[in-house]
């Protein structure tokens, strides 16, 4: 049995011109493929809208005021389309503070506050928790002071304490000797969660 041994270089010009058309069709065919599927994604995605991009009731002016009255300095950065960030800060005993206050459209609307603690390498990093357990306890609608100023004080050196309160969920973080950070965030539920 003889085998055959075609190669492209072997075709003829006509034969070669309708392999490449086919060749250019088969990818034309795979990319419009890839775009519909993209376009028609039915993968489940959250719903947001504006009520649930903040904490509720957590108004800017609220905690940039009360920080200054601390001693801290206030700077903004107003963006449009990106978002407006208030950065306050303060340092004492060998303690860097900075707390930034984050809102994605609505300057009298918070969603996140994130508080920043970096010590020197001879200072005591426990004298920041009372400027953490006072940035906790901001006020929102659904806050819980003295829960927030608990949790700050008991997990002040437990790297990745999370607790939801209210409409907002608390994360301390310590990473290293000489750093410290209170995330405080709009909280989500998930949808798992929810069903």
């Amino acid at each position: 049995m003889a085998a055959n041994n075609t190669t492209v270089a072997s075709l003829s010009p006509k034969k070669r011109g309708c392999l490449f058309a086919f060749l250019i069709a088969c990818v034309a065919l795979i990319i419009g493929i890839i775009a519909i599927c993209i376009a028609t994604d039915d993968s489940p995605k959250t719903k947001i809208n504006e009520t649930t991009l903040y904490i509720g009731g957590l108004n800017p002016v609220d905690v940039y005021l009360n920080l200054k009255e601390r001693g801290f300095s206030v700077d903004t950065d107003y963006d449009v389309t990106n978002g407006t960030m208030w950065t306050c800060k303060y340092n004492a005993k060998g303690l860097d503070f900075t707390v930034n206050i984050f809102t994605p459209h609505d300057v009298d609307k918070a969603q996140s506050v994130r508080l920043t603690i970096m010590a020197d390498p001879y200072a005591n990093l426990n004298a920041g928790k009372e400027i953490a357990a006072f940035v906790a306890t901001i006020p929102y609608d659904s806050a819980d002071k003295d829960k927030a100023r608990q949790f700050v004080e008991n997990n002040y050196n437990n790297d990745k304490a999370t607790i939801v309160i209210g409409d907002a969920c608390f994360t301390m973080y310590a990473p290293s000797a000489l750093c410290r950070w209170l995330d405080i965030q709009k909280y989500i539920p998930s949808e798992e969660a929810a069903n």
